[in-house]
C-alpha cells in the first residue's frame, strides 16, 4: 500500500532461472572495430540479462583484429582497409584479450572466438599472400561488403602449419571448450583455376571444389580436435550431403541463413 512517502510491498521470494543453457550474443569487431571499453560494457549488459556466451567475430575480409605474435603483420597490415582514423584500424592486444576473457569468466560468461576459414580471409591473405591461390600479392584488404573470391589455397598444404601456429596462440588466449571456424560463403573461383588445388582434387579423388573445401575443413578440425576443443561452423557445412570425413558430426552448427 502507498502513503505520502513510501511504497510498501509484501515479503516475497523470487525463484528465477534461464530456460536455455546457451544464451548468447555476437560482436563483429572485424568489420567495425569496437574499443576494449565497449566490449567490457557489453559483457556487463550480458550479465544484466543473464546471457552467458559471447561469440566474438575477430577476423573477416575487412580486418584481422587479434594480435598473433608469430605473425605480426596480421594486425599491422590487415586492419588498414581504407580507414583513415586510427580507431577504425584498431586491434586487440593479447593482454587486452586476456583481461576481457577473465572479466567475462568471473561473470559466468564464456568468450568464443571466431577465426574464419577458408573464406572470409582476405585480410589475412593480404598480409600473408603466400597462402592464397594467386602467385602475386593481393591489392587490398576487403573494402566493400559482400563475398570476396580470394580464399585459402587448400592445395598448398603450407597453410596447415600456418593455421596451427595461429590456433596455438588463440587457444592460449581463449581457454574455453569452443572455437568458431566460420566455413560460410566460400567461392570456388580461385580453386577452379588453381593448379595446386586442381592437382589435389585429382590425387585425392575429391568431388570438385566442394570436396576440396571439405578436405580443408577436415584438416583444420584435426588441429582443433587434437587440442580437445569443440569446433563450431555456420550452416553451409550442412550443404555437403556426402558428409565427407563426418564433418557434420564433428561440429556444432549455427544457422545464420534462417534454417538449421
Amino acid at each position: 500500500m502507498e502513503d505520502n512517502e513510501f511504497l510498501e510491498l509484501p515479503a516475497l521470494e523470487i525463484y528465477d532461472a534461464p530456460e536455455f543453457t546457451w544464451r548468447g550474443t555476437m560482436l563483429d569487431s572485424s568489420r567495425h572495430f569496437l574499443p576494449v571499453d565497449f566490449v567490457f560494457k557489453h559483457i556487463d549488459a550480458m550479465l544484466l540479462y543473464k546471457l552467458n556466451r559471447l561469440h566474438w567475430h575477430l577476423t573477416d575480409d575487412q580486418a584481422w583484429r587479434l594480435e598473433i605474435r608469430a605473425f605480426p603483420e596480421l594486425v599491422h597490415q590487415a586492419p588498414l582497409y581504407l580507414q583513415p582514423s586510427a580507431d577504425k584500424r584498431g586491434y586487440y592486444t593479447q593482454e587486452e584479450v586476456q583481461s576481457l576473457v577473465r572479466y567475462a569468466r568471473c561473470r559466468g560468461i564464456l568468450v568464443i572466438p571466431e577465426i574464419e576459414f577458408p573464406g572470409h580471409s582476405l585480410a589475412l591473405l593480404t598480409a600473408y599472400p603466400q597462402y592464397c591461390c594467386l602467385d602475386k600479392p593481393l591489392e587490398a584488404v576487403g573494402a566493400r561488403w559482400g563475398v570476396h573470391e580470394d580464399v585459402f589455397c587448400i592445395g598448398g598444404m603450407e597453410w596447415i602449419s600456418f593455421m596451427e601456429k595461429i590456433l596455438d596462440e588463440v587457444f592460449d588466449l581463449f581457454p574455453g571448450s569452443f572455437i568458431h571456424v566460420g566455413g560460410d560463403e566460400v567461392p570456388h573461383t580461385r580453386w577452379n583455376h588453381c593448379p595446386k588445388c586442381q592437382r589435389m582434387i585429382k590425387e585425392l579423388n575429391l568431388n570438385g571444389a566442394n570436396g576440396l573445401k571439405q578436405y580443408g575443413m577436415h584438416k583444420l578440425l584435426e588441429l582443433i580436435e587434437r587440442r580437445g576443443r569443440i569446433p563450431i561452423g555456420w550452416d553451409e557445412i550442412l550443404d555437403d550431403f556426402e558428409n565427407l570425413w563426418g564433418i557434420r558430426d564433428r561440429m556444432m552448427v549455427q544457422a545464420w541463413r534462417g534454417r538449421g
